[in-house]
């Protein structure tokens, strides 16, 4: 009985190799083509006669508010890209080294499996009986439920992430937008209180966001790739590309200001929205899984009397 349960779980933990190793793979395309494009920005700014080191130590909230108190004439537009792409590689680095883990890990397990199955005759021998291959397939079934369950909570997590950060931008535009003195004094304000826990928490926030809607689009479209909901990812791209493409000349213009504040209330609704479709495909999984789990264990019982 402990061997079956034994083989059972690390069949589950191999399972979800090939999965990893296809994300692993965009990981490795997309963090080449972010460093190449980092590197170009980086010769550019030097060529400039600016620091990266120096924008590296910037907040990246003082540098939004300062492209919209300047109209951009202290911010261009190469510092803008250079600080989203720096962010982006910085967190698309740490969780491709959490992938690689996760991938050492399965590796170690399909080990094990291999072991176990060389030295559990009880294994072997019952492969072919009816009962116990009826349980293997109800158990890779199962498997295949939970990674589904697994990436859509990979994706719910990540939208309710991301709505707190538009939420914590939204005030910070919104106390913004209510100054008519764009001065020195204005600036010294803002400099005075990032040291606040409130700022440090919602700079964490707006400085992964960029990332975040990356994360969740990639995430997407592996759902996509291995069920069949075929989630509409346009709308959420269209505002994706909008930190990347326009908002920077939204800042800029100060008469724009109206803009950011749209996107910062559409946002919202259409994550929402997202987040409430997969909420309904997960609990239409956890009832298959339910269903599956009962009928594992009846012939659990059978294979083990």
């Amino acid at each position: 009985m402990e061997m079956i349960k034994k083989y059972l779980e690390l069949y589950e933990k191999t399972y979800q190799k090939f999965i990893y190793e296809k994300m692993n793979q965009e990981f490795h395309e997309l963090i080449n083509i972010s460093q190449q494009r980092l590197s170009v920005l980086t010769r550019k700014l030097e060529m400039s006669g600016i620091s990266p080191r120096e924008i590296d130590k910037e907040d990246l909230l003082v540098i939004w508010f300062t492209i919209f108190t300047t109209k951009g004439k202290e911010v261009p537009k190469i510092v803008y890209d250079y600080k989203l792409l720096y962010h982006l590689l910085h967190y698309l680095m740490q969780e491709q080294e959490d992938y690689n883990q996760k991938l050492n890990n399965i590796n170690g397990y399909e080990n094990e499996l291999k072991q176990l199955e060389l030295e559990g005759e009880f294994v072997i021998v019952n492969k072919e009986k009816e009962t116990l291959k009826s349980l293997l397939a109800h158990h890779e079934e199962a498997c295949k439920i939970k990674l589904r369950i697994r990436l859509l909570n990979e994706a719910v997590n990540s939208i309710k992430i991301i709505l707190e950060s538009v939420d914590k931008f939204q005030r910070v535009v919104d106390n913004t937008k209510n100054w008519n003195n764009f001065d020195i004094l204005s600036r010294g304000l803002l400099l005075s209180i990032t040291k606040t826990p409130e700022f440090r928490n919602t700079e964490t926030l707006v400085k992964e966001l960029y990332y975040r809607g990356n994360k969740l689009m990639r995430t997407l479209k592996t759902i996509n790739y291995y069920t069949n909901l075929q989630i509409n990812l346009q709308e959420f791209k269209e505002l994706y590309y909008y930190i990347e493409n326009h908002l920077y000349d939204d800042l800029k213009e100060q008469e724009s200001l109206r803009k950011v504040l749209d996107q910062a209330e559409h946002y919202p609704l259409v994550l929402t929205k997202l987040l409430e479709t997969l909420m309904k495909y997960k609990d239409k999984y956890l009832q298959e899984l339910l269903e599956i789990e009962k009928a594992k264990q009846n012939l659990f019982m059978q294979v083990i009397a």
